[in-house]
C-alpha cells in the first residue's frame, strides 16, 4: 500500500466514522426533529429543505455541467454494511439527476481537503460543501463531498482548505468499496483539472 493510498483509506473511514450520527448513519441536519410541545412519544417531523439549486450546462468538453454540491444530497442513504442487501449501489439507484450525470463532464465549486500531497505536489483532493475543520459547519458525511483525481498533479499551495476551488472532470456515479468493506465513496471526478469559477 503506497502512503497516497493508506492516507485516503484513513479520511475515508474518519469520514465514514465521525459521519455517523444515528444507526442507520444519517447526518445530523437530517435527523428528524421532535416538534415543541409534542408528547415525547409523538413521531418526529423531518425539517423542511429548500428545492436545490439547479444544475446547468449540457455535460460535455465544451459546456461542463456545473453542479452545486448541494444536489449530491442523498438523504435516503444507507452505506453498505447497514443494508440488508450489501451489494454496492450502482449510479441508478442514485436521486436524480445524478445518474443521468455519470460519465458526464462537470464542474464543481467547494472546499479543498487535500489526500495525497507528496513532495508539495497534490494528486487527489476531496472537494467538499463545508469548509474542513469550521467551528459551525458540521462534519462531510460520504454524500457531501467528491473524491477527485486530478489529471496532472498541482502545487499543494493552490489548494488552501478554506477558500474554494472548482474542478472538471468526469464524473463517477455509485458506491465504492474498499478492501475491508467499507464504502470509500460516492461520487468520484476523474481526469479534473482546477478551472475558473
Amino acid at each position: 500500500m503506497t502512503p497516497g493510498e493508506l492516507v485516503r483509506l484513513v479520511v475515508a473511514a474518519a469520514l465514514l466514522a465521525l459521519a455517523v450520527v444515528d444507526a442507520r448513519g444519517r447526518r445530523a441536519a437530517l435527523r428528524p426533529i421532535p416538534v415543541a410541545g409534542a408528547p415525547i412519544d409523538a413521531p418526529p417531523v423531518a425539517p423542511a429543505s429548500a428545492a436545490p439549486p439547479p444544475i446547468t450546462g449540457a455535460g460535455t468538453a465544451e459546456s461542463p455541467a456545473v453542479v452545486p454540491l448541494a444536489r449530491f444530497a442523498f438523504p435516503a442513504y444507507d452505506p453498505a454494511p447497514l443494508r440488508v442487501d450489501g451489494t454496492p449501489l450502482v449510479a441508478a439507484a442514485f436521486p436524480a439527476p445524478l445518474p443521468a450525470l455519470d460519465g458526464k463532464r462537470v464542474r464543481l465549486t467547494g472546499y479543498p481537503l487535500v489526500l495525497d500531497a507528496e513532495g508539495g505536489t497534490v494528486r487527489s483532493l476531496l472537494v467538499t460543501r463545508y469548509p474542513p475543520g469550521c467551528c459551525f459547519g458540521p462534519l462531510p458525511v460520504l454524500d457531501e463531498w467528491v473524491a477527485v483525481s486530478l489529471e496532472t498533479p498541482s502545487d499543494a499551495a493552490e489548494w488552501v482548505g478554506d477558500r474554494p476551488v472548482t474542478v472538471t472532470g468526469t464524473l463517477e456515479v455509485g458506491e465504492r468499496i474498499g478492501r475491508g468493506g467499507d464504502v470509500e465513496s460516492l461520487y468520484r471526478l476523474r481526469g479534473a483539472r482546477r478551472s475558473a469559477r
